[in-house]
């Protein structure tokens, strides 16, 4: 079973990585694409906001398997050393920005999903 979620927190880290290097249209495109499911869904947000915000379930993802690969003590600093080298490699490419407040989100993120594992696994026991 833990081999899963091992293969679980490369494909959630591969996906990170591939929002990072993706274009501007790339991004534009896909952020239209959310935007107009969650306005489906009577969540009503601007492409921007909801960009900004895909941190927190990329990193929730990343939070929730880290937890359940490596445990919730590794998983706490091995999510935000991610999202720092995420950031950090956005420096030098010409399309892309080191964000301050996007790297606490990546923080929270990881932080809310390893509380999410932790909590669910209480609540089985």
């Amino acid at each position: 079973m833990r081999n899963r979620w091992g293969i679980l927190v490369v494909i959630v880290i591969a996906g990170i990585f591939y929002l990072t290097f993706q274009t501007p249209t790339q991004t534009t495109q896909l952020s239209e694409g959310v935007r107009g499911w969650l306005a489906n869904h009577g969540i009503v947000w601007d492409s921007q906001t909801v960009r900004s915000n895909a941190h927190l379930p990329e990193y929730f993802a990343l939070g929730v398997s880290l937890c359940l690969f490596v445990g919730w003590k590794k998983a706490l600093w091995i999510g935000p050393l991610i999202g720092i080298i995420d950031e950090t490699i956005k420096i030098p490419l010409p399309t892309r920005h080191f964000d301050l407040i996007d790297l606490c989100k990546d923080f929270v993120g990881v932080a809310l999903g390893v509380l999410f594992v932790v909590i669910i696994k209480k609540l089985m026991r």
